[in-house]
């Protein structure tokens, strides 16, 4: 399973991450990933580390779960009342775009 932060946006880098936490003058830890790492310059300051698991959610409309939508499609292809009931639960809402 995975999360959505609401509002949160993606680190340009390491650096700017929620997600790391200092542990000593030379390391991190990232508790995305619960793992540590050496902090070099380059991660501080230019880049995400190569194993994050951020990702990034582009803008989009709601979003549902399309799996259960087939599961629910009869053989003429029409929409059962119970894929109706499907396409009205969001599992995302749609997202505007912020400038």
């Amino acid at each position: 399973m995975s999360i959505l932060i609401k509002g949160m946006e993606m680190p340009k880098s390491c650096f700017y991450c929620p997600f790391r936490e200092k542990v000593n003058p030379d390391d991190y830890v990232c508790m995305a990933l619960n793992k540590e790492f050496e902090e070099t310059f380059s991660l501080i300051v230019g880049r995400r580390h190569e194993n994050c698991p951020l990702v990034p959610v582009p803008l989009h409309g709601r979003l549902i779960d399309a799996d259960a939508l087939l599961d629910a499609w009869d053989d003429n292809h029409t929409i059962p009342s119970a894929a109706a009931k499907v396409i009205e639960k969001t599992i995302i809402p749609a997202e505007e775009a912020t400038t």
